[in-house]
């Protein structure tokens, strides 16, 4: 039997040093083999653990979500793993693999030579146009911005990761997220949420109340209102306010509706005009 370190050692000498076209395959190929697993059982324990933080059938499809496993330096072994890839332009670039079950306080790890640094994570599900028209959500973590994808993105709110609280935005990003008509930083900490906030011109920022970050208030349900809130916070004026109130009631009437919070922030868009509109 070969020890547990010495196994590590094989991992650690077999993982590419650098970023090649061979790797990019690889990883693409270990996406793609990883999702059509995923959406082949929607009753497997990968299945069912997104289920359970409210992912959906449509997120895992949208996000190229995948069924896996890796190594775990808590338990020293292969474990059950969410297999989250990252793009750029088009390519895999990294590979984030999220324990179902974690054997300590190791939550996630990453294919060896993954390229995080620079990227932000979400660009594959961007809408790509009329971001004048769009709301751009910054926040920490995939599944936050998977969350906030499922109950936001037919109301013209587009989202980004950064993956973590350690990584900053780069020019590009600033430049990028100038496009859009309002920005709203969602991080986990006061400190890092007004540090990215910062970066970018009238950008409103916000911090996980209490600890629940975006995932926890779609289990909650409460991640819609409270998305429809920043939402209104980072209107300017009247203008801004009637075109988030006919973003709403078109995802109202066009996308299976809202939840009563947002109904209710919707009806207080509309005021006299909630009753004609068949609020």
């Amino acid at each position: 039997m070969i020890a547990t370190n010495q196994v590590v050692q094989q991992r650690v000498e077999k993982a590419p040093q650098v970023q090649t076209a061979d790797w990019v395959a690889d990883a693409t190929n270990e996406a793609n083999v990883a999702h059509d697993r995923l959406i082949g059982d929607y009753t497997s324990t990968h299945a069912t653990y997104l289920l359970g933080r409210g992912i959906d059938i449509d997120c895992m499809l949208a996000y190229h979500l995948g069924a896996g496993h890796a190594w775990s330096r808590d338990s020293g072994q292969d474990e059950p793993a969410i297999v989250i890839p990252w793009y750029r332009a088009g390519q895999v670039r990294a590979l984030r693999f999220r324990f179902l079950a974690p054997a300590g306080k190791q939550k996630t790890t990453s294919k060896p030579s993954s390229q995080f640094a620079g990227a932000l994570y979400g660009g594959q599900a961007l809408t790509g146009a009329v971001e004048s028209r769009r709301t751009l959500v910054i926040c920490e973590g995939e599944l936050n911005a998977i969350s906030i994808w499922k109950t936001s993105h037919s109301s013209n709110v587009d989202v980004l990761s950064l993956g973590s609280e350690s990584q900053s935005l780069t020019d590009a990003m600033v430049q990028h997220a100038a496009k859009f008509g309002h920005v709203i930083v969602w991080m986990d900490k006061p400190e890092v949420a007004t540090r990215i906030r910062e970066r970018i011109a009238g950008a409103v920022g916000f911090a996980s109340p209490e600890g629940k970050d975006a995932n926890d208030m779609l289990r909650l349900g409460m991640l819609q209102a409270t998305i429809a809130e920043l939402r209104r916070r980072a209107c300017r004026d009247d203008a801004q306010r009637e075109a988030l109130m006919w973003d709403l009631h078109d995802q109202h009437t066009q996308y299976g509706g809202l939840d009563a919070p947002t109904l209710a922030i919707l009806r207080e868009l509309a005021g006299d005009r909630a009753k004609g509109m068949g609020l």
